[in-house]
């Protein structure tokens, strides 16, 4: 009976050991994960950055190209329903 439990308790202090390590591993790639995704959104924030200064450069750009249409009708004195056509 004595031998029966001790080899249940070796068992049961193995399977503890192995959860231990699965535990262990399983952070570890949990971690690795919360990194890679961090790394991702870092990325995807630059982006998004970048792409925000694009588009901020096309609305200048376009609002320029805007004003100067509307001066050259201006001079030529085409209607202001022209001009707002555009």
């Amino acid at each position: 009976e004595i031998e029966r439990l001790e080899h249940s308790i070796s068992t049961m202090r193995n399977q503890i050991e192995k959860y231990k390590g699965q535990d262990a591993s399983s952070n570890t790639q949990r971690k690795k994960t919360v990194r890679d995704l961090e790394d991702k959104l870092t990325k995807t924030d630059k982006k998004a950055e970048e792409y925000d200064g694009r588009y901020n450069l096309a609305v200048r750009t376009i609002n320029q190209l805007k004003n100067g249409i509307q001066s050259i009708f201006t001079r030529i004195g085409a209607t202001s329903a022209s001009v707002d056509e555009m």
